[in-house]
């Protein structure tokens, strides 16, 4: 038994006491809650704010998580919706000026940046009055940080818990002279019954950089459909956004509206890649994509001392 974590969670459960939608709990090595409302329930961790699952009352789970994954301190897991900050994806595959903020070797740069690995502090738990819960999140630059970003930072992470899931994700420069240069995504998981018979919608006409054809740009036509493996970053023009999004399955359809993004990514790693996944059940690409809030290729967001972003998911179920 690990003491330490056996007293962060008994302090977290006397701090959080009055808010009755919340229970606190241990899972491996990580630290979690479930809040449960009665217009929808869901499960964060800690470690990376990262939300395992969220299920509306009546239906069942919008956010995906595989069984495969290891609860493990410093281990990413597989589903729910990871932060990726203040890169996405490779390190190696960003502009020069998110690149040059980074205080380690390129090569050795873990994927998808550094805040999905880290503890996060939970600042609040509040039941509102109109049958939803809120939770907000921070994590800020530390000794840890310090040799992986040359900039002082502060993360917020507000969630909104109810009849639809709401995701706000608030970065802000509190360096005194570096500017801030990075990409991020809300890398959601999304449950589908079906990946056979699910499409989206939202992106015909839409340019994308095929990560699997050497990063060619490409045009989208009509929905994307999934009978191999796909792996997109699609992009709007500055400003212009992409939303809304909708997810089409044969029993529900999953609307996705996003604010602070001009781009998306769409994936699915199909057979073949599915069997060399780590916390990944071979079969798990049935029942998953990846339809992710992002600002990823050259939707890079630079932000001056004391400036902040926000980047917003909203899903919700529309059939």
């Amino acid at each position: 038994m690990n003491k330490k974590i056996d007293t962060q969670l008994d302090r977290l459960r006397t701090r959080f006491a009055e808010c009755v939608d919340a229970t606190f709990f241990r899972k491996g090595d990580l630290l979690g809650l479930c809040v449960d409302n009665s217009h929808g329930s869901a499960t964060l961790l800690l470690q990376g704010a990262q939300l395992l699952e969220y299920t509306p009352s009546g239906h069942d789970p919008v956010i995906w998580c595989s069984d495969a994954v290891v609860y493990k301190q410093g281990v990413p897991l597989r589903g729910g919706v990871p932060i990726c900050w203040p890169w996405f994806g490779p390190l190696a595959n960003n502009v020069s000026s998110v690149q040059s903020l980074c205080g380690i070797p390129i090569a050795s740069a873990p994927q998808h940046g550094f805040v999905r690995t880290l503890e996060w502090e939970l600042l609040r738990v509040e039941s509102l009055t109109d049958a939803r819960t809120a939770l907000e999140l921070r994590l800020c630059d530390s000794p840890a940080t310090q040799t992986m970003l040359a900039c002082a930072f502060e993360l917020t992470l507000r969630i909104e818990i109810g009849s639809c899931l709401s995701m706000h994700l608030v970065a802000k420069n509190t360096d005194s002279r570096a500017n801030l240069t990075f990409t991020s995504a809300l890398h959601s998981y999304f449950a589908v019954s079906d990946i056979y018979q699910t499409d989206v919608q939202g992106l015909d006409a839409v340019s994308y950089v095929d990560i699997l054809d050497g990063g060619a740009i490409k045009h989208q036509q009509g929905a994307v459909n999934f009978d191999t493996e796909v792996d997109r970053i699609y992009f709007a023009q500055p400003g212009a956004g992409l939303t809304p999004l909708v997810i089409q399955t044969p029993k529900r359809d999953i609307e996705l509206l996003s604010r602070g993004s001009d781009s998306a990514i769409v994936w699915n790693p199909w057979i073949e890649k599915s069997q060399r996944l780590s916390q990944f059940n071979e079969d798990d690409y049935q029942s998953m994509v990846c339809v992710e809030t992002a600002n990823a290729f050259n939707d890079v967001i630079s932000l001056a001392p004391g400036e902040s972003h926000q980047l917003t998911l909203t899903a919700s179920i529309v059939t």
